[in-house]
């Protein structure tokens, strides 16, 4: 089936299969003027399984790069870290956590510390502290985003309020 497909593609991503008896879940990205040729080997495939296998086949869809989205459960103890790590109290505003993140990435760039061999780990974990306050600042209190939020007041690092939002992570293995 990918050999017929494949050619009137520019790539493809595959997803998980959602039932027992699916076996293949794979969306395609075809350039506009190759619909045609891939509709035509859709058709072809449809009827050369006919009665064995059932095709089911939406699109086109808007051209989107292939992303990888996890969404977890707020972890305290990761966010917690995070938050000391920047030198945040309990509840920071937006500006706050920028400014924190600043500061620290000045002080310990290993351009800034040239004898220090400590200066590159401690910048990666400033930058990876960053990253998971940042995920979790995105995330809280649904669709609100950062900049609305930052108007509205500050962000919470409490323990309950952490483990009520879900953290949509975008850049891979953040949170984990």
């Amino acid at each position: 089936m990918h050999d017929k497909l494949s050619p009137f593609a520019t790539d493809f991503s595959d997803g998980p299969r959602k039932a027992e008896d699916m076996i293949l879940n794979r969306s395609y990205l075809v350039a506009r003027e190759d619909e045609p040729l891939f509709d035509e080997a859709m058709n072809s495939l449809g009827n050369q399984y006919e009665g064995m296998l059932s095709f089911r086949y939406i699109g086109p869809l808007p051209a989107y790069s292939f992303v990888n989205i996890e969404l977890n459960q707020g972890s305290f103890a990761l966010l917690d870290e995070a938050r000391k790590t920047l030198q945040l109290p309990e509840k920071a505003t937006w500006t706050q956590i920028k400014t924190a993140y600043r500061k620290l990435i000045l002080i310990h760039h290993p351009d800034r510390n040239p004898d220090s061999l400590e200066a590159a780990q401690r910048c990666k974990e400033v930058l990876a502290a960053y990253e998971r306050v940042s995920a979790y600042c995105q995330s809280f209190q649904g669709a609100q985003g950062v900049a609305e939020r930052s108007q509205q007041g500050e962000f919470s690092f409490v323990q309950e309020e952490v483990e009520k939002v879900f953290i949509a992570d975008h850049k891979g293995a953040l949170l984990t």
